[in-house]
């Protein structure tokens, strides 16, 4: 296995696993995906049949089609080698314990290999070709599951072909195109006539919809939720929202701020005014943040550190005192960022500390409200009436 992988711009790294190899393959899938999906069911499938027949599994990182693999052959007791771009200055042996750490991967069964790369780490796309092309070109067999027809998996299937690899369609579903996912309106006037602007005197957390790991979170966890899931995405604004009653903690986002810090962001917005804010993101493929959220009084926020954010330009940023900068936030070149009036904790932000009064818990509609009577004692408002 060693003196097979170990060409000049390969590095083999972990125990001897046994051929044939198998790749089981995938197109870009939603980047939400559920239980009830039928390639992750697929996939699923097509793994522990692998693992019964005592095959090593081929699998890699950077999507949800090759984290939910990685993540299934560890979790059922597979040999596994991921394939992995090896990026100027990164270290491998790191490299190797944070990805099995953070998928809970047995290291005797499971080997790497990295490859020599030209991309630089800060975009990590441009190696997912090369990737996909070692990935089917090391393997003995393909199994394919959702390809995109006309895609680059499809592609590299077809091109195989003739290369004498055993083709398993045993899995095999038809492809289906992500679709996208939108926010119902909420009537922002009826809102405003419920709760004034005049009369707001809250800072508030919105929650969003996480497409990965919640932060804080394994991605071990994370495949665990998304293949027992059912039909609901275990991530999303609501489950955040879930998550932060039960552990009476917002944690900060693995988003830093341009001085380096994670943050926990708020805004001094009134509701009827942020539903407005509440948009896609393009760069972050997500809506910035939903109607589910905790709002603590502004003077108590003041007192325990949330301070609110300051707009500008980098003259602006070079102009802040080093604990000023923190709360930077670029004005934005596509979009401006200051009708979100921002505010800023630095690090988790513990509800635990707080009087029951000081806050209370936004959903959108009432039958949110019952969803939450498990999970908190907190009053709970509705947006919606």
């Amino acid at each position: 296995m060693r003196e097979s992988l170990n060409k000049p711009s390969y590095s083999y790294f972990g125990p001897v696993l046994d051929r044939p190899f198998c790749a089981i393959l995938n197109s870009r899938q939603n980047k939400n995906p559920r239980g009830a999906d039928g390639w992750v069911k697929a996939t699923i499938n097509a793994v522990r049949a692998q693992i019964g027949q005592g095959n090593t599994i081929l699998s890699s990182l950077g999507m949800h089609t090759w984290g939910l693999l990685t993540w299934a052959c560890g979790h059922y007791g597979g040999n596994l080698i991921i394939v992995h771009p090896l990026y100027r200055g990164e270290n491998p042996e790191k490299t190797i314990s944070n990805i099995t750490a953070d998928f809970a991967l047995d290291q005797n069964r499971t080997g790497f290999l990295f490859f020599d790369t030209d991309a630089p780490i800060t975009r990590p796309k441009l190696a997912w070709q090369e990737r996909d092309a070692i990935i089917v070109n090391s393997a003995d067999i393909l199994c394919p599951v959702s390809a995109r027809p006309g895609g680059n998996m499809s592609l590299l299937i077809k091109a195989s072909g003739s290369s004498g690899k055993t083709i398993n369609n045993d899995f095999r579903i038809e492809y289906e195109k992500p679709k996208s996912r939108k926010i119902p309106p909420l009537n922002a006037d009826a809102i405003a006539a419920r709760f004034p602007a005049e009369t707001w005197d809250y800072l508030t957390h919105w929650t969003h919809t996480f497409d990965g790991p919640w932060p804080g979170e394994t991605s071990a966890d994370y495949y665990y939720a998304v293949a027992n899931s059912g039909e609901n995405y275990p991530r999303s604004a609501f489950d955040s929202l879930v998550r932060i009653l039960s552990e009476r903690k917002i944690r900060c986002s693995e988003c830093k701020s341009k001085s380096g810090d994670s943050y926990v962001s708020f805004t001094d917005v009134p509701p009827s005014e942020a539903v407005k804010l509440m948009r896609w993101h393009a760069r972050k493929m997500r809506y910035t943040f939903e109607p589910f959220g905790v709002s603590l009084k502004r003077d108590i926020g003041r007192e325990i550190g949330i301070k609110p954010v300051t707009y500008g330009n980098a003259k602006t940023y070079e102009s802040l005192s080093a604990k000023e900068r923190p709360y930077f936030h670029p004005k934005g070149k596509k979009g401006d960022w200051e009708p979100e009036r921002e505010w800023r904790f630095i690090g988790d932000f513990n509800l635990g500390k707080l009087s029951r009064d000081s806050y209370i818990v936004i959903v959108r509609g009432r039958a949110d409200i019952a969803k939450l009577s498990d999970f908190t004692d907190i009053e709970i408002i509705s947006l919606e009436s």
